[in-house]
């Protein structure tokens, strides 16, 4: 195996890792996106506002 298709398939790996990484980071915002929308929607009002 050359370095060159070493390089790649290591910077391909690294890729890969960082997409998934950043495609977990998001669900978990979009998560916590929504839950926090769906408190605000059905909490009463006062108590959402009373959240510091």
């Amino acid at each position: 195996m050359n370095p060159k298709n070493c390089w790649i398939l290591g910077s391909l790996g690294l890729t890969l890792s960082l997409a998934g990484h950043v495609f977990c980071y998001m669900s978990m915002r979009m998560k916590f996106q929504i839950e926090v929308y769906l408190v605000a929607r059905w909490c009463p009002k006062e108590q959402v506002l009373n959240h510091p």
